[in-house]
């Protein structure tokens, strides 16, 4: 009790004046005057003066206590503080300044939640996943990223090793390396089934070290590298095949061949045939090119989809017939009218009729429908064919598909591939469903004109 500031600066006050009435006691006794008068009025004054210092020094103490409360709030986080004093002496500029450093403080911890909440979005919303670690090796932070890339939580992991939280020797072993080095290591692995470069740098801060590692999944940049070996392995494919027979063509002529007018008659329509097949299979690549690349703008326009469903019967009607095969139409006469690409939509069809007769052996037969579901129409394919191997099927729609085993050599393989883009543009989708020895079915869906 006796500890505090108030009864610090009373006491003392209290005892200068207790002396002085001491002696001024003594005085008066000395005059004649009744000692107990002189002892009470002593008595009195010294509780007076009592008085009087704790008023003075509780009225020098009050804004101190205002600046410790304050000081207490703020740290309990109620940054909002304000002392006001209205003495105009050394206590009010102790409150002015504390007020001016609570203003500033303030505004450093504006500043800074600004600069944390935008790292946090930075590192929220980066594709790359980041993982903080310290000199031990212990995880420090990671963000969404990293927690998606590797399957864990940011509080499971924080506190323990790397190793624990990401079972990979080859990511633990980059980040011992950055961490004894001191000196950014950088590696690519393989890890969870996909492809990871890894960026290990280190941390140097006021003595403490640790290491920032980045983590960048590089799974679909090997894939697009993969799709584009293959593509050109096929093209090469595709133009080497009309290339080597017309070569062989031309040496039979050279050799002689020529001077027989029929053997060089069927030679020649051999060479035009493969000449043609070289011009179909530029055409629809700069086709494709320009569908995927937004190149081909579509001329949108309400179809009849049951008048191009019968165009694209007739135009395949020879060759049906050549193979005895039958083509059924059960399509319902009042379908919606849908925005879209006459000649665009009519090709789809013809692909995909084309492709049905191709693989529907003699004598079977094809089912075209058409009718309206969900705000659109429902067209569908459906063959008596040997149907497509199920570890195939989701495949059919890449680009030379043909080139694999369920598929024979006729034809460029792009067909499907220019119609999945096509019905996409047309905001719509496509898809189909196989079953080996029993056929398959190919349908798309379109949007119908809302009313």
């Amino acid at each position: 009790m006796f500890g505090s500031i108030k009864w610090r600066i009373a006491i003392p006050y209290s005892l200068l004046i207790l002396v002085g009435m001491s002696i001024l006691g003594f005085y008066l006794a000395d005059t004649g005057i009744d000692r107990s008068i002189v002892v009470l009025a002593m008595g009195l004054a010294t509780l007076f003066s009592i008085l009087v210092a704790l008023f003075i020094a509780r009225a020098i103490t009050r804004p101190i206590k205002a600046v410790t409360q304050a000081a207490k709030r703020i740290t309990s986080g109620e940054m909002d503080q304000k002392i006001h004093v209205a003495t105009g002496d050394e206590s009010a500029e102790l409150a002015h300044a504390f007020n001016e450093m609570t203003e500033g403080f303030r505004e450093m911890m504006g500043a800074l939640s600004t600069e944390r909440n935008r790292l946090a979005a930075v590192l929220s919303t980066m594709a790359d996943g980041v993982l903080m670690a310290d000199a031990e090796g212990n995880v420090l932070m990671v963000n969404p990223a990293a927690e998606r890339l590797f399957g864990f939580e940011e509080k499971a992991a924080i506190g323990h090793p790397l190793i624990e939280a990401v079972p990979d020797h080859e990511i633990s072993d980059t980040l011992q390396s950055c961490l004894k080095s001191r000196q950014q290591q950088a590696a690519q692995i393989e890890s969870r089934g996909r492809l990871l470069r890894v960026i290990a740098s280190p941390i140097l801060d006021n003595g403490a070290s640790g290491a920032l590692l980045i983590f960048q999944d590089l799974t679909e940049v090997r894939r697009f590298q993969t799709m584009r070996q293959e593509f050109v392995g096929n093209i090469s494919h595709e133009l080497r095949t009309p290339l080597a027979s017309m070569k062989a063509v031309l040496e039979t002529l050279n050799e002689g061949a020529i001077d027989d007018r029929q053997i060089a008659k069927d030679f020649l329509t051999m060479m035009g045939g493969e000449v043609d097949r070289m011009t179909q299979l530029v055409r629809e690549l700069a086709e494709l090119s320009r569908i995927e690349t937004g190149q081909n703008e579509l001329e949108i326009a309400p179809v009849d989809l049951n008048s191009l469903i019968d165009q694209a019967i007739t135009k395949l009607k020879p060759q049906s017939e050549r193979k005895q095969i039958d083509i059924l139409r059960q399509s319902d006469p009042a379908l919606p009218v849908i925005p879209a690409e006459e000649e665009r939509i009519e090709q789809v069809l013809t692909n995909l009729l084309h492709n049905a007769i191709k693989f529907t052996p003699p004598g079977g037969r094809i089912i075209i429908s058409a009718k309206s579901e969900d705000d659109g129409v429902l067209v569908a394919v459906e063959d008596t064919g040997a149907g497509i191997p199920a570890e195939d099927l989701p495949h059919v729609f890449e680009r030379f598909y043909k080139a694999d085993k369920a598929r024979s050599s006729e034809g460029t393989g792009l067909g499907l591939a220019i119609a999945k883009h096509i019905i996409q543009a047309h905001d719509g989708n496509i898809w189909a469903r196989s079953e080996e020895g029993r056929g398959s079915t190919f349908s798309f869906r379109l949007p119908a004109i809302k009313g």
